[in-house]
């Protein structure tokens, strides 16, 4: 703590710090089920990181009277059970910084600490249509159009579509019909998968000005 004389009446002295230290910190973190994370224990931590999403149980044990919690949006103020323990639990979804401050029965800070949270985003997964690659047009419709479709994420791919609308019409007119192309899917990792698949243009009765998107 920074003060100053015009603030110092604010904060009573550290007056009983040797009693009511904090003796233990840890930090009980639950990743969520998909990503097939362990779960761990952090003992006294400075700095973690955690994934989105992921449970949290802050445990202390102190001596002190009360523990006050800040963190971004809010502060807790708990008191001990009577094994001298108390408990937070909350959901982990932006950085953060948790400042524990212990305080004696008339309110002085006894002990404090900080410690840095780091959440870690699930990434969005990547698609990328590899073949044909890019807008095609063709003089009519009796044709089939191969497909390549190559799908990463970064802890794992649990399925992979490729959809079409067919659009008819113009103006204010449209008519909207929808299929899925049948894919023959290669799973290089669990993280990396391809698939090949072909567009049936012949199935779908194409008429001049038709769109097909995938």
């Amino acid at each position: 703590l920074v003060t100053s004389p015009s603030i110092a009446p604010a904060f009573a002295p550290l007056t009983r710090a040797a009693s009511v230290p904090f003796s233990a910190v840890s930090l009980l973190i639950t990743p969520p089920a998909y990503t097939g994370d362990r779960v761990r224990t952090e003992q006294d931590p400075r700095r973690v990181t955690v994934r989105a999403g992921s449970q949290l149980v802050l445990t202390v044990r102190t001596g002190a009277a009360r523990l006050a919690v800040t963190r971004t949006e809010r502060t807790d103020t708990l008191r001990p059970a009577s094994d001298g323990t108390v408990s937070l639990r909350w959901r982990a979804d932006r950085d953060d910084a948790l400042v524990l401050v212990a305080l004696d029965s008339l309110g002085a800070v006894a002990d404090q600490r900080v410690i840095g949270l780091s959440v870690t985003p699930d990434a969005a997964p990547r698609v990328r249509i590899t073949a044909p690659g890019s807008d095609l047009l063709v003089p009519d419709g009796n044709r089939r159009v191969a497909l390549t479709v190559r799908a990463e994420d970064d802890l794992a791919v649990a399925s992979l579509r490729v959809r079409f609308t067919k659009v008819r019409g113009n103006g204010e007119q449209f008519a909207f019909d929808e299929g899925e192309v049948p894919l023959t899917v290669t799973r290089r990792s669990p993280t990396d998968w391809e698939a090949a698949g072909e567009l049936r243009l012949d199935t779908l009765q194409l008429e001049a000005g038709d769109v097909v998107v995938y």
